[in-house]
């Protein structure tokens, strides 16, 4: 049986693997607290529940790259 792969030689061996690239902005702690609570209360919507602190208002939408510097780009552009 093969050794695994270290992360350096994983990169060589399948390319760079991408980061998860969003924009978003923390809540206050209370508004995160309320809207935690409130979240509690609904039952007729599938909902994704989160700890408060890592509640926060996304503004730029998640999406895969490989490269930082292209990401930077891409939001420098309005993307």
């Amino acid at each position: 049986m093969s050794e695994p792969l270290d992360r350096a030689e994983e990169a060589q061996a399948t390319g760079p693997r991408p980061n998860r690239i969003f924009v978003g902005l923390k809540m206050a702690p209370e508004t995160a607290v309320s809207l935690a609570a409130l979240a509690e209360r609904i039952d007729s919507v599938p909902l994704r529940r989160v700890a408060p602190n890592d509640i926060h208002l996304t503004l730029v939408p998640p999406w895969d790259e490989t490269s930082i510097p292209a990401a930077v780009r891409r939001l420098s552009k309005g993307i």
